[in-house]
């Protein structure tokens, strides 16, 4: 009886390390997606406690406004359960912004400084405070504690051009668009001298684009992927490797505006693999915050 009661603790003991290594995982897998902001919108003192509480199944997935729809929409597919939405005991989601201190109303009472979750906050007592804008990550908890409202936050302007949806070419129209164009050699007015572009219509599948691509590549499964917004799928299918050389535009009897489609999801990649870099530029930073305060 001594032995099987010695097996059976060893067995218990060993599923409690393997369980609890797979809840740490899960945790970290979960942690990875939230933007790092440690605002505490999401009820929880950060975003770690946050993924912990997710993992546990005592948060929804919908909680944190400055992960928007997207870090939703990421959770779900990581966890593999449903999409929703904000409620409406959540916060909406804001444009990403900065803190920024007026400096000379600025008494150096270094109530901010204490506040802030990552150390973003450079001053001394009675002396002018300065936000590091780099490290800043928006969380607004620096903007209560002062008592002369000298601090505000500032929203980063982003290029639409590069972000709107469906593609660039009808953000555009928001910029100034140039009115001349070299064409061979010679200098035309684009708005009088050319005829604007046909409709886009529907992808018949015709694989002309497949025969023309000089890289070898799938242009017409390279437009689903961006249309569809599946960028991983596109980076497995060379994306980086499009030159946008326009071959692909120019034989399509769709008139799709391919390679507009391609630059689109380029710059998303882009604009989300510098989001995770400042994310875990963040999250390293505030661990030191807190081991610090301990």
């Amino acid at each position: 009886m001594a032995t099987i009661a010695i097996v059976l603790g060893a067995m218990l003991g060993f599923a409690a390390i393997k369980l609890k290594r797979a809840g740490n995982l899960q945790v970290e897998k979960i942690d990875a997606l939230l933007p790092q902001t440690q605002c505490g919108q999401c009820s929880y003192p950060g975003c770690k406690p946050y993924a912990t509480a997710i993992a546990a199944g005592e948060a929804d997935i919908n909680r944190c406004p400055p992960g928007g729809v997207e870090g939703i929409q990421k959770i779900a597919d990581l966890l593999g359960v449903a999409f929703k939405p904000f409620g409406a005991d959540t916060a909406a989601p804001k444009p990403k912004s900065v803190a920024v201190i007026a400096e000379h109303d600025c008494i150096g009472c270094t109530l901010c400084i204490q506040a802030c979750p990552v150390d973003a906050i450079v001053g001394a007592s009675k002396q002018m405070h300065t936000i590091i804008t780099a490290e800043c990550t928006g969380c607004e908890l620096c903007v209560a504690p002062c008592p002369v409202d000298c601090i505000s936050m500032v929203v980063i302007e982003e290029n639409i051009a590069t972000r709107k949806w469906p593609h660039p070419v009808y953000a555009l129209a928001v910029a100034p668009a140039p009115k001349f164009q070299a064409n061979n050699s010679i200098i035309v007015s684009v708005e009088k001298l050319l005829p604007p572009p046909p409709p886009a219509m529907p992808c018949i599948r015709c694989t002309r684009c497949v025969d023309v691509c000089p890289a070898d590549l799938q242009p017409q499964d390279l437009f689903w992927f961006a249309q569809a917004k599946q960028f991983d799928k596109a980076q497995a299918f060379s994306l980086d490797d499009c030159t946008e050389c326009g071959a692909c535009n120019d034989v399509c009897p769709s008139h799709i505006p391919l390679v507009d489609y391609y630059r689109y999801a380029k710059s998303e990649i882009r604009s989300r693999a510098h989001d995770q870099q400042l994310a875990d530029q963040a999250r390293v930073r505030y661990q030191f915050h807190e081991q610090r305060i301990e």
